[in-house]
């Protein structure tokens, strides 16, 4: 699963990928994946990698970067890495934030980061927070 990224991308910019994410079912118990930003195209560079093992209650990541090189919009995606054995995960919503360069810092403490695991009602507080657009779908 791909996610182009429509944006341009300079060095020194802070980026931070969210996304909510939960394991349906799953042979182990827990949903393996990996997320990586990279270029859309040869060489494929990978900008960051992150991998994880989720579970079946919804949990939110935050993925942050500081970038080392600039891209041009539709230059780098954000793929979901997620065929690593039989399971089913779901993964809501997913976007990518451009935060630009930060006070001139280079530095990813002071981007938000996944800390926690979150209840349903803490994922629907924490999306009404970072988005008046965002959209939660009722649990089953």
């Amino acid at each position: 699963m791909q996610h182009l990224i429509p944006a341009v991308i300079a060095p020194g910019d802070h980026i931070v990928a969210e996304f909510f994410a939960r394991c349906i079912s799953a042979t182990a118990g827990q949903c393996h994946f990996g997320a990586l930003l990279e270029m859309a195209f040869f060489p494929w560079t990978i900008l960051v990698d992150y991998f994880d093992l989720v579970g079946t209650e919804w949990r939110f990541y935050q993925v942050p970067l500081v970038a080392s090189t600039a891209f041009s919009a539709n230059e780098t995606h954000l793929t979901f890495r997620l065929g690593y054995e039989n399971q089913s995960i779901q993964l809501h919503p997913v976007r990518v934030m451009n935060y630009e360069p930060l006070e001139n810092q280079s530095r990813l403490d002071c981007l938000p980061n996944t800390t926690e695991l979150l209840s349903k009602l803490e994922i629907f507080n924490v999306c009404q927070q970072k988005s008046s657009h965002c959209r939660v779908q009722a649990w089953q």
